[in-house]
């Protein structure tokens, strides 16, 4: 009777070893496989940003007077926004 308590208890260690070992296998695999898609994305995101500056510098460069004047404007209406907001304080 002792035995089989002894086996039955070595048993289900091996057991949960076993589901752990499982379930930390899944874990990494689920962790390395959101590392490749944040990767991926970055460099999306990257390549993303890297056209939109490239399609700015040749907008500006078609068009030197809009650039100027938006800039202008916006500027103008954050310093407005800015004034305005300092001085009701």
């Amino acid at each position: 009777m002792r035995q089989t308590v002894l086996e039955r208890t070595s048993e289900q260690i091996a057991d949960t070893v076993g589901k752990a070992a499982r379930a930390t296998g899944s874990i990494g695999s689920a962790l390395h496989d959101r590392y490749d898609e944040a990767k991926q994305l970055a460099r999306r995101g990257t390549h993303r940003a890297e056209e939109l500056f490239d399609e700015s510098k040749l907008h500006i460069k078609r068009h030197p007077v809009a650039a100027v004047a938006g800039s202008f404007s916006l500027g103008l209406g954050i310093g407005i926004l800015l004034g305005w907001t300092l001085r009701r304080k």
